[in-house]
């Protein structure tokens, strides 16, 4: 597919999702804007990791394609990070280590945005169990798509 499309889907996923990221929910930005480099406080590096990205919630390498169902956005740090995870974690499982390293204060995205005195919206955090219902049923839609059973 091509990089258009994922683009396309990206796009969608910001709007859909508000400009949030799908896994720590900090604000997300997708085209330069030094305004919100401004806005947070951050530097340089920092607001890099803020970058909007497109997610997939069934990796490309266990079959997962470019869809609208299978991409959500993701900052650059958590889908790098969920990249990095050995063994890899799927979207829910990744999405709950998130939420629990947040709470704990050991989550870089959500210490940057406290330190500036601009933490996560509460409305987020308390509706993370909608996010994650939300999450489930777009990857189920996304499995049933690519014909695979679910586990």
């Amino acid at each position: 597919m091509s990089s258009k499309s994922r683009a396309k889907y990206r796009l969608s996923a910001y709007h859909r999702q508000q400009g949030r990221c799908i896994y720590c929910f900090s604000p997300m930005w997708l085209e330069r804007d030094d305004c919100f480099l401004k806005a947070y406080g951050l530097t340089t590096r920092q607001f890099r990791l803020f970058k909007c990205t497109a997610e997939h919630l069934i990796a490309k390498a266990d079959g997962g394609h470019d869809s609208a169902e299978n991409i959500a956005a993701a900052c650059l740090f958590c889908n790098s990070r969920r990249g990095r995870c050995k063994p890899s974690l799927n979207a829910d499982a990744f999405l709950a280590l998130v939420q629990e390293r947040s709470a704990l204060g050991k989550w870089p995205t959500a210490v940057f945005l406290k330190t500036c005195g601009k933490q996560t919206p509460s409305i987020f955090m308390a509706n993370s169990s909608v996010q994650i219902q939300a999450l489930q049923c777009r990857k189920a839609r996304a499995q049933t798509r690519l014909h695979i059973p679910t586990l």
